[in-house]
């Protein structure tokens, strides 16, 4: 079967969305080889198309003296750098003292974790780190073994020379596009990492002189493209997110390469992607009309949209992905399982493995466990185990993302997804209006009460993850963490981003806080009341609360005025219950207000003798068996296993909107049902798509991709 097959039903219509796209790729070409931009990613696109009496150096220049210093994301340079050493070592305009700084730089790094030296500051564990390093090598060691002035010279770390180096980079770099086929992306549609993994690929997509690779690459960036797409808002990525800083989330980030997709905005400069995806073009890569189009329907439509991201770990067997070697816990880590419950062993395995315990900040700390894992690894599987809540919740994999989309709003969601943890750096739902202002809308419970606004601050990222779920342009969040994690963390509250100098008619009444951006309208009720603590902070403070979040548009309701009246002609109910009397105490007499006031209680104001629960029979077991083994009193011990996963109650909602007669029900322990009808299922996980463009089942490996007038297949099982 063919990579691609399009099928052309209107021929002028294909000329016209081609002739666009053409357009808009030779207008950002000519604005940044014309621009003053002394970028790396600008002077490769110099030196590619014929402005080399522009070529500046400084980026190259300081890419190569960030390398030798061994940065922080050295990584997201290899693509540029990767192009100079494959097309332009010959070049004349490149002078002598930068070829030397290159080499130099790239001669001694360490290309992997299997390699020897200092790593410092640089990371390669995570989904985007991982592709930009394997491109890398793979690249440049190609670049090496084809250049007879460069084939001999030898990686110092990896004692390789370029031949070597190409082969173990092709093999790693197959690897990772194969995970990414049958997986999907676990950094998904993140739109701070989601890009630096695209970037990587597309230049594996334009370099590679492999047709095994290159085929690959071009399919897999179709589909992250395909993901991007029907993900964004214009140019803003909105859905629900595997990682997401606070400028995406409360500032206004976009993606500036929608706009050789879509056509929206104007050319960037010094754009790294669409840097790459131009030179992708240039070397053969053909741009699917079928995602052309599809980038202009879904901006003009209304759509329902169920994805799946990622891999459960407690499926990695049948997967043929295993916990207990080192190459597998690495897929792991790319998938932000460091310490999940099922791979708690691994950060131990692969430190062990490769030396990391003092290469590396991040080993550096875990090496203070170290000799519980040398002495006793089960234990290792026990605490992983007992702190769920802590550990499991960064794992970005499996991800139910739920999108109901119109021309005038986005709701995305991630269904019933990590409920309780701890988040990683994800963004388990939010509403898009205007994606041009500040902020989109979203409830959050943040581990730290310091409000802070910076890029990657807190207090807007780290948190605990809700229950979620949503139907259409409804959804209810749940937030209700577990006692381990409101102990720890000292939980007191939740809150949401509404900014209200974003909104053009802005309204409160009750608990429900309304707004309104362009024709599109948006709703939100928090159960425990809101104030604000800020032009966009609407802070409820209480540990368990239930927000809702509706949107609308002119379209669907009306005027403003009209909305705001089928908002408030509803009724809710909320209950929150507790099916254990001895946490119940603990709750009542503010036990959980941090660790010192907990373990006062249980000495006191809550002994569990006195109770006949099961969280108090558990304390109490373990008292006595740490008095007859003549142990001191070890509460961490007590705390980990007996209120590992204890909720501090369980929460019910009924939701009735009198107007349209719809009637939601959702609870901690409940499906959401609309009318008593299930319409979110808890037990059963999303197909990979399923959507007006693409229905592919779950380990699927063709892909029908399909827009109005045209279709692209993906076919993975061809040769």
């Amino acid at each position: 079967m063919a990579f691609f097959i399009l099928i052309c039903l209107l021929p002028l219509s294909f000329g016209d969305l081609m002739e666009e796209f053409e357009s808009r790729v030779e207008k950002f070409i000519q604005v940044n080889v014309e621009s003053d931009d002394c970028s790396h990613w600008v002077d490769i696109l110099r030196l590619e198309f014929g402005r080399e009496d522009k070529f500046c150096g400084d980026g190259f220049t300081n890419a190569a003296t960030k390398m030798l210093r061994r940065e922080d994301g050295v990584d997201f340079n290899h693509g540029a750098i990767s192009y100079l050493f494959n097309n332009h070592w010959q070049n004349p305009v490149v002078p002598e003292y930068l070829k030397e700084l290159l080499l130099s730089s790239v001669l001694q790094l360490p290309w992997w974790l299997n390699e020897t030296g200092d790593f410092n500051d640089m990371q390669y564990w995570s989904e985007n780190h991982q592709i930009g390093w394997k491109a890398g090598k793979y690249l440049i060691g190609q670049a090496f073994a084809e250049n007879p002035e460069l084939q001999n010279l030898i990686f110092e770390a990896s004692n390789t020379n370029g031949e070597q180096s190409r082969q173990i980079g092709k093999k790693a770099v197959l690897q990772w596009l194969d995970y990414r086929s049958r997986f999907g992306f676990s950094e998904f549609n993140s739109d701070t990492y989601a890009p630096i993994a695209f970037k990587a690929m597309v230049s594996v997509a334009g370099l590679s002189k492999d047709p095994e690779v290159k085929r690959l690459a071009e399919k897999v960036m179709n589909l992250q493209m395909f993901d991007h797409i029907i993900g964004s808002k214009e140019q803003r990525l909105a859905t629900a997110r595997g990682r997401a800083y606070s400028e995406g989330r409360i500032g206004m980030k976009g993606y500036e390469f929608m706009y050789l997709i879509k056509g929206i905005g104007k050319p960037p400069v010094s754009q790294a992607q669409s840097a790459m995806f131009v030179l992708a073009l240039k070397y053969g890569y053909q741009m699917p009309m079928a995602l052309l189009e599809i980038a202009q329907e879904v901006e003009h439509g209304e759509f329902e949209m169920k994805e799946r991201f990622g891999l459960y770990p407690k499926d990695g067997e049948s997967e043929g992905i295993y916990h207990d070697n080192p190459e597998d816990c690495i897929f792991w880590f790319s998938n932000g399982a460091y310490f999940d419950p099922v791979t708690p062993e691994c950060i131990f395995i692969t430190g062990d493995a490769y030396d990391l315990w003092d290469r590396t900040e991040i080993w550096g700390q875990v090496k203070l466990a170290k000799p519980i894992w040398d002495i006793s690894p089960g234990l290792v599987t026990t605490i992983g185990e007992r702190t769920a809540t802590l550990g499991g919740g960064s794992t970005l994999g499996s991800a139910n993302v739920y999108t109901y989309r119109t021309p005038d709003f986005m709701l995305s969601s991630a269904q019933n997804y990590h409920p309780g943890w701890v988040i990683g750096q994800q963004q388990p739902w939010q509403a898009t209006l205007d994606p041009n202002r500040n902020g989109s809308f979203f409830s959050h419970q943040p581990t730290t009460s310091i409000p802070d606004e910076s890029h990657s601050s807190d207090y807007w990222i780290m948190g605990i993850h809700p229950k979620a779920a949503q139907y259409k342009s409804t959804l209810i969040s749940l937030h209700n963490p577990d006692v381990l994690a409101t102990l720890i963390f000292s939980l007191d509250r939740t809150h949401a981003n509404f900014r209200r100098s974003e909104v053009d008619e802005f309204y409160t009444s009750g608990n429900w806080v309304i707004g309104s951006q362009g024709n599109g309208y948006v709703a939100m009720y928090s159960n425990k009341l809101a104030n604000f603590e800020s032009d966009y902070d609407l802070v409820a403070l209480g540990i368990q609360n239930v927000w809702i979040c509706e949107v609308g548009s002119k379209e669907m309701h009306g005027s403003f005025e009209n909305f705001t009246t089928f908002i408030l002609n509803s009724s809710i109910e909320v209950s929150y219950t507790y099916d254990d009397s001895f946490v119940e105490c603990m709750i009542d007499n503010q036990c959980l207000n941090d660790v010192a006031t907990f373990f006062e209680c249980l000495l006191n104001t809550c002994q569990p003798i006195n109770y006949n629960s099961a969280t108090s029979k558990c304390v109490t077991s373990h008292q006595n068996q740490q008095e007859i083994k003549g142990e001191d009193n070890n509460q961490i011990d007590i705390l980990t296993a007996c209120f590992g996963d204890v909720r501090s109650s369980d929460i019910e909602i009924s939701y009735a909107r009198r107007t349209d007669g719809a009637t939601f029900t959702f609870g901690w322990s409940q499906p959401l049902k609309l009318n008593g009808i299930v319409v979110q299922r808890e037990d059963q996980d999303f197909p990979r798509y399923e959507n007006a463009f693409a229905k592919v089942p779950w380990g699927a490996r063709v892909f029908n991709i399909s827009s109005q007038h045209y279709s692209l297949i993906i076919d993975f099982e061809e040769d």
